[in-house]
């Protein structure tokens, strides 16, 4: 499993279902604060967005491992298990963190954050 994957699939594993856009937002901010640089971010609109991050949503949308439902994402059926290495423990820290600090900000809060984030590290 690629880390950009793990990082979706970690995030998932303590969302259990989430819209799209907000999926991506907090996977900016775990890459971001991670210090991961696992996926190449852009601001559009305010909003973060990859194509690595859709990619790897792709990917495992693909294998069964999440369902896409309109713009909603979920766990799927088929669960692989969460192998990132040696960054496992840092990217459950990290996703368990920003899930606690961030996840139950609306979309815009999020992306209101978001767009300081990427401001900072420019």
């Amino acid at each position: 499993m690629s880390i950009r994957q793990c990082i979706v699939m970690t995030l998932l594993s303590f969302l259990k279902a989430v819209s799209l856009d907000k999926l991506g937002v907090l996977c900016f901010i775990v890459d971001y604060l991670g210090g991961f640089e696992a996926f190449s971010w852009s601001l559009e609109g305010g909003s973060p967005i990859s194509p690595d991050f859709i990619d790897a949503v792709e990917e495992l949308r693909s294998s069964g491992a999440i369902r896409m439902s309109g713009a909603t994402v979920s766990l799927g059926t088929e669960q692989p298990k969460l192998d990132c290495g040696w960054m496992a423990d840092k990217v459950r820290r990290t996703a368990a963190s920003v899930v606690s600090n961030y996840a139950h900000l609306d979309l815009e809060e999020l992306i209101n954050e978001a767009a300081f984030l990427y401001q900072d590290q420019q």
